[in-house]
């Protein structure tokens, strides 16, 4: 499969409607954006020029004259400007279903977003690797894919419903057979949901091992974190006899792991969850600025909601789900347990205030 990066060019003019085409003769470009505001994606000021397209390339960018081509979008006014990458997608359901609207990614491509890195969470919608590309490759997909071995797909392959608990020497050395087989048929890394199972009962020195299998492919690690918050999510710290862990540990462990292994690392959605996380915003960043300042590859992405949506689990303790839906439902209707509950979002730094629920999903 190729590794191609981004469809070059978003054009705004395009999705506001207000440029005009006109066809030319003698064309020696299929696209010609004429006038245009260009943000090359260096962090460069825009500067005015015109972008010419051939196939699927861009091939000239400045002023171009009476350059003649196919389709001329005159953009004066307007910006161009590199697509965009989502470095955290869970559009792989979606791209390789088989609604063929839905893997045009419509929503995707109107934002902007022209490649999609796959894999979020650890999880694979598919195996082996070889298996997803093909989903997604035929009949096509809308967008760029960026294929990732999914942590928790390769440790629930190898541990199967013997996942809580740390992996075995020969464990660990099964799952980084998996990853060299994930990276030879295309995989550009491991995604992990460290605060998910089968991922949240890992160790470090896990993740660290399979990570440096990425070193020689020049691989990369993106992970949602262990913790976004005070505490962890689930309140189940992947290090069984390990102390609690919280947000700023998940950042040090996604360092720990780019240095060891290295490999580039990003971690993701990065948050200051719940009232008690305010200004923590800080201190993650100067962490991982050390850490580049130190000359390691580490990145963090954040998203810029002020909401987040989730199921029951993050909400609810694992007490409250034993049984599962319907048995949770009974207890939220008993007035004294559900008074037990106000006290639990406290735990992860969220008032109830803050909390909303959706009746169209009953839990």
């Amino acid at each position: 499969m190729n590794r191609l990066w981004p469809y070059p060019w978003i054009v705004t003019a395009i999705l506001l409607a207000t440029a005009r085409a006109a066809p030319a003769q003698e064309a020696a470009y299929d696209l010609l954006i004429k006038d245009a505001l260009v943000l090359d994606g260096t962090g460069n000021p825009a500067r005015r020029a015109d972008v010419a397209v051939r196939g699927d390339a861009i091939v000239a960018v400045g002023r171009l004259g009476s350059a003649k081509a196919k389709r001329v979008i005159r953009a004066r006014g307007l910006h161009v400007t590199p697509g965009f990458i989502d470095v955290h997608s869970h559009a792989d359901r979606a791209l390789a279903g088989s609604n063929i609207e839905a893997r045009r990614a419509p929503n995707l491509v109107n934002q902007g977003i022209t490649t999609v890195v796959l894999g979020a969470d650890g999880r694979n919608v598919k195996w082996p690797i070889s298996k997803e590309i093909a989903a997604f490759a035929d009949p096509g997909v809308g967008v760029n894919v960026v294929p990732m071995i999914g942590h928790g797909t390769v440790r629930g392959r190898v541990l199967g419903t013997s996942y809580r608990r740390p992996a075995r020497p020969e464990e660990i050395e099964r799952m980084k057979a998996l990853v060299r087989q994930g990276m030879d048929e295309g995989a550009w890394g491991i995604g992990a949901g460290l605060e998910y199972l089968p991922g949240r009962f890992s160790t470090t020195e896990e993740v660290i091992a399979l990570a440096k299998v990425l070193a020689s492919y020049d691989g990369f690690y993106y992970a949602h974190q262990r913790s976004q918050s005070r505490l962890p999510r689930w309140q189940l710290p992947s290090m069984v006899d390990g102390p609690t862990l919280d947000g700023v540990d998940g950042i040090r462990e996604t360092i720990r792991i780019a240095t060891e292994a290295g490999i580039r690392a990003v971690g993701s959605h990065i948050k200051a969850k719940g009232r008690s996380s305010w200004g923590r915003a800080v201190q993650d960043t100067k962490l991982v600025e050390a850490a580049r300042a130190a000359g390691h590859q580490v990145y963090l992405d954040q998203y810029p909601y002020e909401t987040y949506n989730g199921g029951a689990g993050p909400i609810f303790p694992a007490w409250a789900l034993r049984g599962g839906p319907d048995e949770l439902r009974k207890r939220l209707a008993d007035p004294e347990t559900r008074t037990r509950f106000e006290t639990v979002p406290n735990r992860f730094g969220i008032d109830s205030e803050s909390i909303r629920y959706r009746s169209n999903r009953p839990v």
